[in-house]
């Protein structure tokens, strides 16, 4: 079960698992934290998407989001060629996912380790207030 934060200090158990949401009592920038279990590649990605959207139609100031993936994953940035990035035979005899990510970079192979993303605006206050 996720935690919440409620500005005083204390953390309590959050009514959405995993989420750890800060009560914004003095309007400086919130920061709202996603701890994830490892998900399936399309999900991460989902998710990943749907806190990009939610803070750019102005719903959150800024989340940081932690979280794995199962099975393993090669995320490929959104750029790249998959046929000159990813041997697909290679990645499917060993049991790995290939996704697309909505950001930028290089292929990463994704296995036994805790990933992070932050969407934040840099015309806001998002890291002004730290």
């Amino acid at each position: 079960m996720g935690v919440l934060y409620d500005g005083t200090g204390l953390l309590r158990p959050a009514p959405i698992c995993g989420i750890i949401a800060p009560v914004n009592r003095d309007k400086k920038t919130v920061w709202r934290v996603l701890r994830d279990p490892a998900l399936s590649p399309a999900r991460n990605m989902a998710v990943d998407e749907a806190v990009f959207r939610l803070h750019s139609s102005g719903k959150y100031d800024a989340t940081l989001r932690f979280y794995g993936w199962s099975p393993a994953t090669l995320s490929l940035g959104s750029g790249q060629d998959f046929s000159s990035a990813a041997d697909a035979g290679a990645c499917l005899r060993r049991g790995v996912a290939v996704v697309r990510r909505p950001t930028g970079g290089w292929a990463v192979l994704h296995a036994d380790e805790l990933t992070y993303s932050v969407v934040a605006s840099s015309l806001g206050a998002s890291f002004h207030d730290c």
